[in-house]
């Protein structure tokens, strides 16, 4: 997707007033066999979506045949390879996104004394 049409997505978000919390760029990248990383779409879109409008954590996920399976079938990347790097990615996602959930909801809750 071009950094347009997610520009498009996010300025949408906001005037349906939807928080966004963080950008996953899928199918960034793939590791080849000797190891060398290569990103056929590029690199950079996500952090110009982060910069521009100040999103709080942003991430990366490869081109892994497994992952597309695992989804298919509906078994998480991260239990079927706890060790692998999906599998912390998703993690690090996931702890991220309960730290900003958490933060709006203490802002969205009325005040008690």
């Amino acid at each position: 997707m071009c950094i347009r049409d997610r520009v498009k997505g996010v300025e949408m978000f906001q005037k349906l007033k939807v928080p966004t919390v963080a950008v996953v760029e899928n199918m960034a990248h793939f590791d080849c066999e000797h190891g060398t990383r290569y990103y056929p779409f590029g690199r950079g879109s996500s952090d110009a979506l982060v910069a521009q409008y100040g999103f709080p954590y942003s991430c990366t996920l490869p081109i892994e045949p497994l992952l597309s399976l695992y989804s298919d079938i509906g078994r998480p990347m991260a239990a079927q390879d706890d060790n692998s790097e999906v599998a912390q990615t998703f993690r690090d996602l996931g702890s991220a996104l309960r730290s900003e959930l958490e933060v709006l909801a203490e802002a969205r809750a009325p005040e008690t004394r």
